[in-house]
């Protein structure tokens, strides 16, 4: 995938996976890795060999906390032009200080990739361009193709009404 970004940085912020983190964390900074990522709950959670260098170790804070709520930590790999945040906790980016305190400066990057409905106020304020990509996993935001069970039909939009 590279090789179609050009010379565009990347940072995905963040998977969640604590066995892989847990891995991580025993290297140092600067240490090349080759570890896989993905907890394997799914094919879209599936693991994928992440090959790199680990450029930082940082804090993971609370979902709205944008000061010292520290609730996990995060590793970063950087792996040509893409950098992975790799946290052991699901708690999302949602503020400046949450890339800061993971070590990471969002100057760097020309593409940041958070996991979220939407963008929070302080991130959209920096944004130059929001993209919300619909994508399968166990936060789908498309309750058409989620699987239901025990539910009175019909239902929009699951139902054809």
């Amino acid at each position: 995938m590279s090789h179609e970004l050009g010379d565009k940085k990347v940072l995905i912020s963040a998977i969640l996976d604590t066995q892989s983190f847990t891995k991580l964390k025993s290297y140092h900074v600067g240490d090349s890795v080759s570890e896989h990522v993905g907890v394997n709950h799914d094919i879209n959670s599936a693991p994928v060999l992440l090959n790199g260098k680990l450029i930082s170790k940082g804090d993971l804070l609370g979902f709205m906390s944008s000061a010292n709520d520290k609730v996990g930590e995060v590793c970063v790999v950087s792996t040509g032009n893409i950098d992975v945040v790799v946290a052991n906790r699901g708690d999302s980016f949602t503020t400046l200080n949450h890339f800061k305190r993971a070590g990471l400066n969002m100057d760097d990057y020309d593409i940041i990739v958070v996991k979220q409905g939407y963008l929070f106020d302080e991130l959209s304020e920096v944004a130059q361009l929001e993209i919300l990509a619909l994508t399968p996993g166990a936060t789908d935001q498309r309750i058409e193709e989620l699987e239901f069970h025990h539910i009175i039909r019909p239902v929009f939009p699951i139902d054809n009404i």
